[in-house]
């Protein structure tokens, strides 16, 4: 029953690193993607406006 115990405590502990893992690589990610700039600029400023899309149809 012990080493079940231990085996159990092993694997919540690697399942936690894991977590962590995830966690902090989601956040690298976010942070590193914050500093590129790019397209998503505007979202940053607060611009809200979505791209409007038309269907006319204009010869």
């Amino acid at each position: 029953m012990k080493e079940l115990g231990n085996s159990l405590a092993q694997l919540i502990f690697v399942i936690m690193v894991m977590i962590t893992l995830a966690v902090s690589t989601a956040a690298l990610s976010q942070w590193a993607s914050s500093d590129a700039g790019g397209d998503d600029s505007r979202i940053e400023r607060g611009d809200a406006r979505a791209p409007v899309l038309s269907a006319s149809a204009t010869p």
